[in-house]
C-alpha cells in the first residue's frame, strides 16, 4: 500500500538581516515541500503558519531582527504529506541602533563653573556614543538637507515651507501640522511624495547638547528659519489630548494640548539607511502603535500620518531585554547593560536605594566602581540619550512596563543623566518615564540608575 513520503532530513536555518534561509535534503519521489513556522517552540502542521510548495533553499523575508523563529519542513507526494522534520531555531541578528554622542564636550561643577573633565564621570568626560560625521549635514541643492548621522532628509527651511495651498510659513495646531504634511505630498513638494511629520525620536536627534541653543546652531549648518519649538507626530499616551513637543532651542520635550496653534512644523523624509551602509545610525521606533484624534479618542491609524500609523524607525527586538542572571539586564535594542534594580542599588558604602543630588549621583557611580559592584568597574551615570532610550511611547508611564520586563524598583519619577544643560550649566538634564525631558537644579534630589557597556 502506498504511503506518504518520509520527512526531510538535514534541515538548517540560516539567519540574515530581516530574513531566514531554510534548506533541507531532497526526498525521493516527492512532488513538493511545505514549511511551517512559528515564534513559539514546538511548531507542528497544526500550530505553524504554512508556506506551501517551497523549494530548497527557501528565503523567508520580512522577519524581525532579534526575534526567535522556529521551522519544520514536510514532504508531499501523491499519497499525502509526511510528518514534520526536526525543528530548527534561528534568530535574525539584531542590528543595534547605536546611540550617538550627545555633542557635549564640556564639564561643569554643581554651580555651573567649567571644570576639567577627566575623572568626573560626566557626559563631557566620557562622551559615550557614536562620533558625529563631519560634515554632519549635506545640502542637497534641491531645498533639502541630509543629516549624515541619521540618514533623515529635512527641508532646508525649518518653517513649514511649501506651496500656498498648504498654508506654509506659519505655526499650526497638531492636526493642522499633519494636514500640512499631507498637502505637501498631494502637491509633490520638491518632487517627493513621502514627507511626514517626524516622530519625537527623529526631532530629538537634531539636538546638540553642547550648544546653548540648538536652533541657532542648526541655522549655521545649512538650514534656515529654524524655530524654537516643533510638533512631532507622537501623541502623549497618558493624556492623548496632548502631543509631545520638542523645544529646539534648549532640547527639552514637553506635552502641550493638541489644539494649541503656536508651534512650528518641520517636515522630514527618509532616504538613507544604516542597514544599507549609507548613514551612521538608525533611529529606533518610539513604540507607539495607537492613534488618537485631538480630543484624545482612539482612531484608526491608516492614513493619519501619526507616529502610530507610520511607526518609522528600527523595530525593537523580541525580547527587548535579557536577564543576565547577575542582577543586570541587557537592552537588546541598544546593547546597554542596566542594573536590574532601578533604584540605585549597591553596597552600603555607596548609600544605595535613595534619591541623590547630581554630584552625589556621580559620586555614587564612582563608589560602585571602587567596590567592583556585581564584578564590574565600568559603571556610569547614563547620558541623556542613553537614559531616554528606555522610554516606551505607547505606555502612559514606562516604569510599570519596565517592571514587567524583569526589572524591579523602577520609579515613576525622574532620573538623572550625566548631561549638563549647556545654557544653564548649574542644571542637568533628567528623563522621566514618559517622553517628558527637562532639566533640574543640580542641588535637587532625583533617582539614579547606573549603566555600563553598550557603545
Amino acid at each position: 500500500m502506498a504511503s506518504p513520503p518520509f520527512a526531510p532530513t538535514g534541515v538548517t536555518a540560516t539567519a540574515g538581516d530581516g530574513q531566514v534561509t531554510i534548506s533541507w535534503n531532497a526526498v525521493s519521489g516527492v512532488t513538493s515541500y511545505n514549511i511551517y513556522w512559528s515564534t513559539t517552540s514546538g511548531v507542528t502542521k497544526t500550530t505553524g503558519t504554512k508556506i506551501s510548495s517551497a523549494t530548497s533553499p527557501y528565503t523567508h523575508t520580512g522577519r524581525t531582527n532579534g526575534t526567535v523563529y522556529y521551522y519544520v519542513v514536510t514532504s508531499v507526494n501523491n499519497n499525502g504529506e509526511s510528518g514534520e522534520s526536526n525543528q530548527v531555531m534561528v534568530i535574525p541578528p539584531q542590528i543595534p541602533i547605536i546611540l550617538p554622542k550627545t555633542g557635549q564636550t564640556t564639564c561643569y561643577n554643581k554651580s555651573g563653573t567649567v571644570i576639567t573633565c577627566a575623572g568626573t564621570g560626566q557626559d563631557g568626560d566620557l562622551q559615550r556614543g557614536v562620533v558625529w560625521p563631519n560634515p554632519r549635514f549635506t545640502d542637497n541643492g534641491d531645498g533639502t538637507v541630509t543629516d549624515n548621522l541619521t540618514g533623515l532628509v529635512w527641508t532646508k527651511d525649518g518653517n513649514a515651507p511649501g506651496p500656498a495651498a498648504c498654508s506654509p510659513g506659519s505655526t499650526k495646531t497638531w492636526q493642522a501640522a499633519l494636514d500640512y504634511v499631507a498637502c505637501l505630498n498631494a502637491n509633490s513638494y520638491l518632487g517627493y511624495t513621502d514627507w511626514r511629520l517626524p516622530n519625537v525620536n527623529e526631532l530629538r536627534s537634531l539636538v546638540h547638547a553642547g550648544q546653548s541653543d540648538s536652533a541657532t546652531w542648526l541655522n549655521t549648518q545649512g538650514f534656515n528659519n529654524i524655530k524654537d519649538s516643533y510638533w512631532p507626530s507622537t501623541s502623549c499616551a497618558d493624556d492623548p489630548t496632548r502631543a509631545w513637543i520638542v523645544y529646539m532651542w534648549n532640547g527639552s520635550v514637553g506635552n502641550p494640548a493638541k489644539f494649541l496653534g503656536n508651534y512650528y512644523v518641520w517636515p522630514v523624509r527618509s532616504e538613507l539607511s544604516r542597514l544599507l551602509g549609507d548613514s551612521i545610525i538608525s533611529i529606533p521606533k518610539t513604540g507607539q502603535t495607537t492613534c488618537y484624534d485631538s480630543g484624545g479618542n482612539v482612531i484608526t491609524c491608516a492614513g493619519t500620518g501619526q507616529d502610530g500609523d507610520i511607526q518609522s524607525g528600527v523595530a525593537w527586538p523580541n525580547p527587548r531585554f535579557t536577564d543576565n542572571g547577575d542582577d543586570t539586564m541587557t537592552d537588546n535594542l541598544t546593547g546597554l547593560v542596566w542594573t536590574k534594580d532601578g533604584n540605585a542599588p549597591g553596597p552600603a558604602a555607596c548609600s544605595p536605594g535613595s534619591t541623590k543630588t547630581w554630584q552625589a549621583a556621580l559620586d555614587y557611580v564612582t563608589c560602585l566602581n571602587t567596590n567592583s559592584y556585581l564584578g564590574y568597574t565600568d559603571w556610569r551615570l547614563p547620558n541623556i540619550n542613553e537614559r531616554n532610550s528606555l522610554v516606551h511611547a505607547e505606555q502612559s508611564n514606562t516604569a510599570p512596563w519596565l517592571n514587567t520586563q524583569s526589572f524591579y524598583n523602577v520609579s515613576w519619577g525622574v532620573y538623572w543623566s550625566s548631561t549638563s544643560n549647556a545654557n544653564y550649566p548649574y542644571y542637568a538634564w533628567f528623563g522621566s518615564m514618559s517622553y517628558w525631558m527637562y532639566y533640574s537644579a543640580k542641588s535637587d534630589n532625583n533617582n539614579v540608575w547606573p549603566v555600563r557597556s553598550g557603545q
